[in-house]
């Protein structure tokens, strides 16, 4: 009966692994487009982004145990959480508060602007960039 339970356990890990990384290549393919265009306009996809973010969330709070991997992936969490620092609306703020909504606050799209136009700019330095690897590295395990 223990050597079943525990199957199933391995059995649901796994399935719950390949749906995070569902979430994550997800939100990878959101910021690469961030990177080659403006999307600050685009409410269906602004949209999308805020529903992989709640996704993305979701598989956060459902954690049992804390790992190097779990805490690896809170950390980028908090990183798009509190972006830009300092702020009192930050884009975790938008992401959890206007997904599906049929209207976005202006302070949001120009804060996806910024965040095209910074990588624009400097695109091995920029957030978008840093982003994308930290899900790289969170795809390798």
């Amino acid at each position: 009966m223990e050597l079943f339970e525990e199957k199933k356990e391995k059995e649901a890990l796994n399935e719950a692994t390949k749906e995070i990384q569902k979430h994550l290549l997800r939100m990878r393919s959101i910021l690469d487009t961030l990177k080659r265009e403006d999307r600050s306009q685009d409410s269906p996809f602004l949209n999308e982004f805020s529903h992989i973010w709640h996704a993305l969330m979701d598989d956060a709070d459902n954690f049992k145990k804390t790992t190097a991997w779990t805490h690896h992936f809170r950390s980028f969490l908090k990183a798009i959480q509190h972006y830009p620092e300092g702020q009192e609306h930050t884009l975790g703020y938008y992401l959890t508060e206007y997904a599906g909504k049929t209207w976005l606050p202006f302070p949001y799209m120009e804060m996806i602007a910024k965040i095209y136009r910074e990588h624009q700019k400097v695109p091995i330095e920029s957030t978008l960039e840093l982003w994308t690897k930290r899900i790289d590295e969170l795809l390798k395990g």
